[in-house]
């Protein structure tokens, strides 16, 4: 009686990949071992698809230190231009307080 090698994973990832054979079609439809195998298989290749879909989407985009970079410099300048102007509009507040003030 001859011993009977299950496939090997290589085979049956390419069956699950469409590969046509009418002895494996049968021995996967009643081979416990087997299905479980493909299912395996079947759920590491979603995995590691949907791992590299994660990937691609959630990585920041290539210039994103540049970018936030350039925003706190903008920021940093916007602040340094309204402390100059405020600067400006307080020196002729003091200077009206000094000209109308009754200690004269």
């Amino acid at each position: 009686m001859r011993k009977f090698f299950h496939p090997s994973t290589s085979k049956l990832t390419a069956w699950l990949e469409g590969s046509s054979d009418e002895k494996l079609d049968a021995h996967v439809a009643d081979c416990e071992h087997c299905a479980t195998t493909i299912e395996r298989i079947s759920e590491d290749a979603e995995s590691s698809d949907l791992s590299a879909a994660l990937t691609t989407v959630l990585n920041p985009a290539e210039d994103v230190t540049y970018r936030v970079e350039e925003a706190v410099q903008a920021k940093i300048e916007s602040r340094e231009v309204l402390e100059l102007v405020s600067g400006l509009f307080v020196s002729g507040v003091e200077t009206s307080k000094i000209l109308v003030s009754e200690d004269l």
